[in-house]
């Protein structure tokens, strides 16, 4: 059970109410052998098991012995072909060697003798292409089927309902009364279709909302799902204002640009933003010298961008110069393009049992002013003296940086960036980079690398950790049994054990097309019990 602790946080709370349950009966276990079963002994006595047998049961017994002797003897005779069958069906790692062997250290990239043999050996064309599909499906056995061949299924996933959803990423200036009647329109064009279950709609912002429609369970398998689809494409579409997202059943629709869309991502972590800060500005200068990172996406700020759009405001820049000249004040300025912007204004404020309701003032069919109406406008300066805004500073378009951020009370900075090429080509390129700035952090700031895959921001260096806890079973059982035993020697015997009863298990998945859910931790682990205690009881049985 140690290993629960290590799988990441939501395969522990999956796996914590079956560990709860094991060790609940294990110290159940334990006090019934300790006090229930002696005191039942001896209170109520078994009879001893009669001795006397027919002739012809003590000869079908000798028979059987004298047969099992014989195959242990023909076993015994070729165990060496026995050891060597039994490795192979288990399986050889030998699918997981790298193609290419190098040393990366820092910039540079240092190839010893060592690496050049293996790159000779194993990197050749007529290994790589010819013979290593071969080997690895020879020597691979059922490791090879359950670790390449299985899916790893997500432990904090379970069944769920056949859902639609539709999202929405309104363009830049969509207000949200316009978001919201957009969506209106949405649920009206739903609730007329009575094999609906329930659909529910969240506007968090002006700028994205979502509607999740859920089925009635008699047409959740059917078509329906697929035709409400299909309309609901149609309308989106229809409507424009924004990029929409259907998703759910079947193929999925995107009519998204990707405009700000990027494949990599660094973030820095400390307590000092400024010195944070410093240390991104000094990566990027390390990366522009890739030649494979495109320097029109870099970009700097405070959190990662999750939406595929690049957010954009107009930054207005004053002349201070200018403005001393024409005697106009920055406050002044600033008031008057207040009321430009201001669509409402709050007169009163009513208390409504616990909680406080405003009462805002709103303007019916104000005009909001485009941005030449804006500069080119009058603005009032007092004493019957008028400006305009063209002169007195530059307005530019600029992108949405949020600079400030926290994350569990570290300060964060990304660096988001797109590499042109494979992933291979960004871990040889990217990787002695980021190695080397991580290492030259001082103490409290860390930096973590992510790479868009498969529809997902993943953390690089997150393996497939199935692997590492079959191992680590199998440390833990090895330093339990040598104390137990008080030698080194005989613990190997158990732990070969393991892998032999594991085969059974990796053929099953593989074969059954299962995929590795908390089901297949917990067959491992009890699995890997039940034969150890077998293998324990031979074994003090020949040291007593």
């Amino acid at each position: 059970l140690t290993t629960v602790f290590f799988l990441d946080e939501s395969q522990r709370l999956m796996l914590a109410d079956f560990c709860y349950v094991i060790l609940v009966n294990l110290g159940v276990s334990l006090l019934v052998s300790l006090l229930l079963i002696p005191a039942m002994l001896d209170r109520l006595p078994l009879p001893r098991p009669s001795q006397r047998r027919s002739v012809r049961g003590q000869r079908r017994l000798v028979r059987g012995y004298e047969r099992y002797k014989g195959f242990l003897y023909w076993m015994r005779l070729r165990r060496k072909w026995i050891i060597v069958l039994l490795v192979l069906a288990f399986g050889l790692p030998v699918f997981e060697m790298p193609k290419h062997w190098e040393a990366r250290e820092g910039w540079s990239t240092k190839t010893y003798w060592y690496h050049e043999a293996y790159n000779a050996v194993f990197g050749s064309d007529l290994y790589s292409e010819t013979l290593r599909p071969y080997v690895d499906k020879a020597l691979g056995g059922a490791l090879r089927l359950f670790l390449k061949e299985t899916k790893h299924k997500n432990l904090s996933s379970a069944r769920k309902r056949t859902e639609l959803s539709v999202t929405g990423d309104m363009y830049e200036g969509v207000t949200l009364e316009k978001t919201n009647e957009i969506f209106r329109r949405i649920e009206r064009f739903l609730a007329a279709f009575p094999e609906i279950e329930q659909f529910e709609t969240s506007i968090p912002s002006a700028s994205e909302a979502n509607v999740t429609v859920l089925f009635k369970p008699e047409y959740e398998l059917g078509s329906f799902p697929h035709t409400l689809k299909a309309k609901v494409q149609s309308l989106a579409v229809d409507m424009g204002v924004g990029d929409w997202k259907i998703s759910g059943v079947g193929r999925g629709f995107d009519n998204s640009l990707y405009e700000g869309k990027v494949n990599s991502r660094v973030t820095f972590y400390s307590y000092n933003w400024e010195q944070t800060r410093e240390y991104a500005k000094e990566f990027i200068e390390r990366i522009k010298k890739v030649q494979r990172v495109d320097q029109k996406t870099i970009h700097l700020d405070g959190m990662a961008n999750r939406s595929n759009k690049i957010q954009r405001e107009y930054v207005l820049r004053l002349n201070r110069e200018r403005m001393k000249q024409s005697d106009v004040g920055t406050g002044r300025l600033l008031s008057e393009l207040r009321k430009l912007s201001e669509n409402k204004a709050q007169v009163m404020s009513l208390q409504n049992g616990e909680y406080t309701e405003e009462v805002n003032l709103r303007r019916v069919n104000r005009k909001i002013p485009d941005q030449w109406e804006l500069q080119q406008g009058a603005l009032s300066m007092g004493d019957m003296r008028m400006a305009r805004l063209e002169g007195m500073g530059r307005m530019t378009r600029n992108r949405v940086s949020r600079q400030i951020n926290k994350e569990n009370m570290e300060y964060t900075m990304v660096v988001e960036f797109d590499f042109i090429g494979s992933d291979g080509q960004r871990h040889v390129l990217m990787e002695p980079i980021i190695k080397k700035m991580a290492n030259e952090l001082p103490i409290g700031y860390r930096l973590e690398q992510e790479s868009f895959q498969w529809g997902s921001w993943q953390k690089d260096g997150k393996k497939d950790n199935r692997l590492y806890i079959l191992l680590l079973i199998l440390a833990i059982i090895y330093g339990i049994c040598a104390i137990v035993f008080e030698s080194l020697r005989q613990p190997l015997w158990v732990l070969a054990m393991i892998p032999i009863s594991f085969i059974g298990v990796f053929l099953v998945f593989y074969g059954l097309s299962v995929p590795f859910s908390p089901g297949g931790y917990a067959s491992l682990l009890l699995l890997s019990g039940l034969a150890v205690n077998a293998s324990l009881y031979i074994i003090n049985d020949l040291n007593g």
